[in-house]
């Protein structure tokens, strides 16, 4: 998982995280509600998938959201932040 281990605060930022909890949904919920795997959901949350288009598109579709595209550029800027921390904090270890 790229998010740091000392918190969530990292993943409070993740966009796709932030479309689910604006709809008061917990992941299961969202995933059942999209077609999409429970995993995808909380991989995309956690860091652990760089493109999640399908679970981006399944948004776009239901008109949860007005663009993928966009809400994949706005997680691979999230990603490249979280992966930037992770390496100061290896470096600061070193």
């Amino acid at each position: 998982m790229l998010a740091r281990a000392e918190g969530d605060r990292d993943r409070m930022n993740n966009p796709f995280m932030e479309v689910r909890q604006q709809l008061k949904l917990r992941p299961v919920d969202i995933a059942t509600a999209l077609d999409v795997s429970f995993m995808t959901v909380r991989q995309a949350e956690d860091g652990r998938i760089r493109n999640p288009r399908k679970y981006a598109k399944a948004l776009e579709s239901a008109g949860i959201i007005e663009s993928a595209e966009h809400l994949l550029e706005k997680h691979r800027i999230w990603l490249s932040q979280i992966k930037g921390e992770v390496i100061e904090d290896l470096k600061a270890r070193a």
